[in-house]
C-alpha cells in the first residue's frame, strides 16, 4: 500500500520514525525514515518513510510504502493519517476527493482542505481553504469547499424520466437536473459533510426560476416542488438577496416563492 502524506509540523525523521511505529503499530525496527536524497536504506522494512522538508503551510511532505501483509491489518490511509496525527502532535493532510486534501487533527478531527502545491520547489505550499478549523492552518480560510459538492453523485429520478422521454439536449433537463439535485440533497442531509454554499443554493434557485418558464415540464416540477416546501421554512422576505444573487422573476411580475423559503436548520 502506497500513502502521501502531507504534515503541517517540520518534525525531526526521530519522531516521524516513532510516529509510524505507532500509527502502524510496528516496532521501530520495522520503520525505515529517509530524506528522499538518501539511497542507502532498509529497503524490504515493513514500512518505508521517504520524506522531503518544504516550505509553507506545510513543513514535511511524505511518501509511504506499507507492505502487504501489514497493510491488510491497517486502517488505511485515513486511519493511519488519524494515528499519526496524533502521535506526532501536528496535523497531518491527505488526498481525498478530486484536487482536495483531508485535514486531521492530533485530536482525530478531520475536515476537507484545498492545498496549491507550488511549481517550484523552492517556493510555498500553501493550504488556503478548510471547511473547519484546523490547529496549524490558521491563516486557511474556512468555508465550504464548492468542488467536494459538486462531486457529490445524488440520485435523479424525476430528471431521469424526462430525459428518457424527451431525448437529450433539451435545455429544461439541465434546470430541472438541478432543482432536483438539491432536493435530493436536502433529502439525503447535505451530503457529504452537512454543508452547503448560498451562492450554489442560488444557482438551484435560478434553474427554478427557468423551470418556471416552461409549460411541459409542469407536473415534474410540481412533485420536486412539493419535497422543497417539506424540507424549507417559509419567509416574509426573500432569503437571498435576488439582485445580488441574479434572481429574475415568474410569471407573475415578482419573484418566485422559492426565493422566500430557505433550509431548516440553514446549511451554511
Amino acid at each position: 500500500m502506497r500513502c502521501d502524506f502531507l504534515i503541517v509540523r517540520g518534525i525531526e525523521l526521530s519522531a516521524l520514525k516513532a510516529g509510524f511505529s505507532q500509527a502502524c503499530q510496528v516496532s521501530s525496527r520495522s520503520v525505515d525514515v529517509a530524506w528522499d536524497s538518501v539511497e542507502d536504506r532498509d529497503w524490504g522494512a515493513a514500512v518505508l518513510v521517504t520524506t522531503r522538508a518544504v516550505q509553507g503551510d506545510v513543513r514535511r511532505v511524505v511518501d509511504v510504502y506499507v507492505e502487504d501483509g501489514l497493510a491488510r491489518a491497517l486502517p488505511g490511509e485515513a486511519g493511519i493519517a488519524g494515528r499519526l496525527a496524533s502521535a506526532c502532535g501536528s496535523s497531518v493532510l491527505y488526498p481525498g476527493v478530486g484536487t482536495t486534501h483531508m485535514a486531521v487533527a492530533p485530536d482525530g478531527s478531520a475536515t476537507r482542505a484545498v492545498v496549491l502545491e507550488p511549481e517550484a520547489e523552492d517556493e510555498a505550499w500553501r493550504v488556503i481553504a478548510v471547511q473547519a478549523p484546523v490547529p496549524g492552518l490558521e491563516g486557511a480560510s474556512v468555508e465550504v469547499i464548492d468542488e467536494v459538492l459538486h462531486a457529490e453523485l445524488l440520485p435523479t429520478p424525476v430528471a431521469d424520466a424526462y430525459a428518457a422521454r424527451h431525448g437529450a439536449g433539451v435545455r429544461e433537463q439541465v434546470d430541472l437536473r438541478t432543482w432536483e439535485r438539491l432536493v435530493r440533497r436536502m433529502q439525503a442531509g447535505w451530503p457529504p459533510d452537512g454543508r452547503y454554499r448560498r451562492d450554489m443554493y442560488a444557482e438551484d434557485l435560478r434553474a427554478r426560476d427557468a423551470l418556471e418558464r416552461s409549460e411541459d415540464i409542469v407536473m415534474e416540477v410540481a412533485e420536486l416542488d412539493l419535497i422543497y416546501r417539506e424540507l424549507t421554512a417559509d419567509h416574509e422576505y426573500p432569503v437571498l438577496d435576488p439582485l445580488d444573487c441574479g434572481g429574475t422573476v415568474g410569471l407573475s411580475g415578482c419573484l418566485g416563492w422559492w426565493w422566500f423559503r430557505s433550509p431548516d436548520p440553514e446549511p451554511w
